[in-house]
């Protein structure tokens, strides 16, 4: 009997010891998850659904244009192999939604359906003395043209140009207002 005690005794305080708190003056590493590394790929460039050109810039065409059909993320690069592969160091590759679509903020949010991601139209203006469009998405600058790449089809392209350069002696005030808080 003095013999189980004492080995019940060694074992439980051998397993005390394993699961120790962590060391002091340390920082403590044993419940960090050491799971795969996350990163957000962004798309080249939007293509509308439905075929046609975009508008003449009048901002309330545009957003028209702009608010029917969906816009669907185009991507020219692969993923990386390293993404095929089901390790656990393997980085994660988060592509957007399926399908962007905007609306109008004045009128009800509706909820997102499965793959899609609404985007409220909040600012679109125009480039002095040219016929660049940019359009605000989320906070990232867009210029709205024709797409090189699917003829008849408008394209939304990452646009280097800020809404302060565009047009700084006729700035377009918002289409939209801001969202009630």
């Amino acid at each position: 009997m003095r013999w189980v005690l004492l080995a019940v005794t060694v074992l439980v305080a051998g397993l005390a010891g394993r699961a120790a708190a962590c060391p002091p003056g340390r920082p403590c590493n044993k419940h960090y998850n050491h799971g795969p590394r996350v990163e957000q790929q962004d798309p080249d460039r939007y293509v509308h659904s439905i075929k046609g050109l975009p508008p003449a810039f009048e901002p309330k065409r545009v957003a028209r244009f702009l608010l029917g059909g969906g816009w669907k993320p185009v991507y020219d690069k692969p993923l990386p192999r390293e993404a095929q592969t089901a390790s656990i160091d393997a980085t994660q590759y988060i592509r957007e939604t399926e399908t962007l679509r905007f609306v109008d903020p004045r009128s009800t949010i509706p909820d997102a359906k499965d793959g899609q991601r609404i985007v409220l139209v909040r600012y679109i203006e125009k480039k002095k003395g040219k016929a660049i469009v940019l359009v605000d998405v989320d906070g990232a600058i867009y210029q709205l043209s024709a797409c090189k790449t699917r003829k008849g089809y408008a394209c939304l392209v990452p646009s280097e140009l800020g809404f302060d350069e565009a047009d700084p002696d006729h700035p377009m005030e918002p289409v939209f207002g801001p969202t009630p808080e």
